[in-house]
C-alpha cells in the first residue's frame, strides 16, 4: 500500500495550515487515542487518571516549545489550526512518548520499540553512508503513516515520514542530512521540548554540527536515541535524557541501537530491558557480519529480521513482551526506511517490512 504524500510550501504557518487541513481527521484520532494511552499509563502505575492535568502540562510544554523556537512553534499552531484541534492535545499527539514520561514519571521494563542502525562509507559495498531503522508503536498508529515535504519560504527543503498531524519522525533535508531516533526512559522527565520538534529542528540544519546541537542543546522534556548522518560521511548516535547527554560513534563503520541505554550514568534505575538488548544485539551482529558488502537492499532485509522472536527487530504486534506487564500490548512494525542522505531520499514501506512494498521518496521527485 503507498503511503501518503503531502507537499507543502510557504512560511512555517502557511506550511502548517496546509498540512492540518490536509489531515484533519487523522490527526484528531490520532490525538485522542494517544491521550487515552497517556491516561490508561497513568492507570497502570497507580496514578488517578487525569485528563485535566495532561492538557495544563501540554500547554506548559507548548510554551516552552514557543520560546526555544519560535518557527517550529509556529508551524506547529498553523497544523492546529488547519486540523481544527486544540494545540495541547495536538502536542499529545505529537510527542505521546515524551509527554507518557513527563506525566507518569516511571520508566517501564517492556520496552519493545525501534531498532535504529547507521552504516559509514567504509563497511559498504557502494561507498555511501546509509542509515535504517523499524518505526515500532501501539498498532493503533499505523493508519495514520505519512511523508510530508515541506519547501519553506526559509531554510532547506525536508522530506519526513511521520504520522497524521505530526512534526517530524524520520527524514531528510536537501543538505544531505538524515536523521531518526528510537526511544529511551529516562528517570529525570520534565516539561519541555518534544523529540519530534527537536528532529524537525535538526531538519532545519545548514550542517552536521548544527543538527547536533538542535539536539544536545534543547530544552529536552525526556529521553531519546537519535542518529544522525550525512552526505559526507559523518555518523553518531545520541543517547539523551531531559538534562544530559551522551554521543557514540560507529565501530569499524557499523552501528546499532535500541531502547536501552548503553551509558550506565544516563540510565534509570529499572529491571535490564531483554527485549531491547537482544534486538541491538542482533542488529549489530548482522552488520558486523555483512561489513564491506551492506548496501540499501541489504539493510531492508535486515529491517524484516525475525531471529529471536518475540524479542525480533521486526514485530507484528502479536509477539509477548519477554518479562513485561500483560496489560500493555506489545508494540507493532508501524513503518520502516532506509536513509540515503546523498541521494536526498530514502526508501520507506508501510506496516512491518517485507521483501515487496518498499516505495522510494527522494526531495523534489
Amino acid at each position: 500500500m503507498a503511503i501518503p504524500v503531502i507537499k507543502v510550501e510557504g512560511s512555517p504557518r502557511e506550511m502548517g495550515q496546509q498540512y492540518g487541513r490536509a489531515v484533519a481527521d487523522s490527526a484528531h484520532v490520532l490525538a485522542e487515542e494517544r491521550l487515552r494511552l497517556t491516561l490508561q499509563e497513568m492507570e497502570f502505575v497507580g496514578a488517578t487518571p487525569d485528563e485535566a492535568l495532561c492538557l495544563d502540562v501540554a500547554r506548559k510544554m507548548l510554551e516552552i516549545q514557543e520560546r526555544w523556537n519560535p518557527r517550529i512553534h509556529e508551524e506547529f499552531l498553523g497544523i492546529a489550526e488547519g486540523a481544527g484541534i486544540d494545540p495541547a492535545r495536538l502536542l499529545i499527539g505529537n510527542g505521546f512518548t515524551d509527554f507518557k514520561d513527563v506525566v507518569v514519571q516511571a520508566p517501564s521494563a517492556d520496552i519493545t520499540e525501534c531498532t535504529s542502525l547507521f552504516v559509514l562509507p567504509e563497511a559498504t559495498s557502494t561507498g555511501r553512508t546509509y542509515a535504517a531503522q523499524t518505526w515500532d508503536m501501539h498498532a493503533s498508529a499505523e493508519p495514520h503513516i505519512l511523508i510530508v515535504e515541506r519547501r519553506p519560504d526559509k531554510g532547506p527543503r525536508t522530506l519526513s515520514l511521520t504520522t497524521a498531524g505530526c512534526l517530524s519522525l524520520i527524514g531528510v533535508n536537501e543538505y544531505g542530512l538524515g536523521i531518526g531516533n528510537n526511544n529511551l526512559t529516562p528517570d529525570d522527565a520534565r516539561p519541555g521540548v518534544i523529540y519530534l520538534a527537536m528532529i524537525h529542528a535538526a531538519l532545519q540544519a545548514e550542517n552536521f554540527d548544527a543538527a547536533v546541537s538542535a539536539i544536545t542543546r534543547a530544552p529536552r522534556a525526556s529521553g531519546h536515541h537519535y542518529y544522525l548522518v550525512d552526505a559526507d560521511a559523518h555518523g553518531v548516535g545520541i543517547e539523551t535524557t531531559a538534562l544530559r547527554h551522551r554521543s557514540f560513534e560507529a565501530s569499524a563503520g557499523v552501528y546499532g541501537h535500541a531502547n536501552h541505554y548503553r551509558d550506565a550514568d544516563l540510565a534509570p534505575s529499572q529491571d535490564s530491558l531483554v527485549n531491547s538488548v537482544t534486538r541491538e544485539g542482533t542488529a549489530t551482529h548482522l552488520l558486523q557480519q555483512k561489513r564491506g558488502k551492506i548496501d540499501s537492499e541489504g539493510l531492508k532485509g535486515l529491517l524484516q529480521n525475525r531471529d529471536g522472536e518475540p524479542d525480533c527487530i521486526c514485530r507484528y504486534g502479536e509477539e509477548s513482551i519477554t518479562g513485561g506487564d500483560p496489560r500493555r500490548l506489545p508494540a507493532r512494525t508501524c513503518a520502516a526506511a532506509v536513509l540515503e542522505p546523498e541521494a536526498r531520499g530514502f526508501w520507506a514501506i508501510w506496516g512491518p517490512p517485507t521483501d515487496d512494498g518498499w516505495e522510494w521518496h527522494e526531495i523534489g521527485a
